[in-house]
């Protein structure tokens, strides 16, 4: 970040902290899943409790919902107002919305599942 008179830094346009905010978010789903899957039994080794197996995959699903939140946020400023002409831009739209939402979707089905 460049910073501008004054020692702050400089802000954020919204399509950098959509990018910004969907790489966390991919981030925080791979974590999840590695998490996830390290903590299944293994023969003879170190095994999790699977409450707190529930309360890592619980806690990581909180923390994307924020961040998809915030993506969300991001998202609105650059395609929602106003909505884009061109069918591309709208299926570009379209697109980044559904993979917002899908992972946080995906995370709570994982949390769910690990809760059983």
């Amino acid at each position: 970040m460049a910073a501008i008179p004054g020692g702050t830094p400089s802000t954020f346009s919204a399509a950098q902290a959509l990018t910004l905010l969907l790489t966390t978010e991919s981030l925080l789903f791979a974590a999840l899943n590695v998490s996830v899957a390290l903590a299944t039994p293994v023969v003879g080794g170190r095994n999790i409790r699977p409450r707190s197996i529930f309360h890592l995959a619980a806690a990581v699903a909180l923390a994307l919902g924020v961040v998809a939140a915030a993506a969300g946020l991001a998202w609105w400023q650059i395609f929602a107002s106003p909505w884009p002409d061109s069918w591309f831009m709208r299926g570009e739209a379209v697109g980044i919305a559904v993979g917002i939402l899908a992972e946080v979707g995906i995370a709570v089905a994982i949390t769910k599942a690990v809760r059983r």
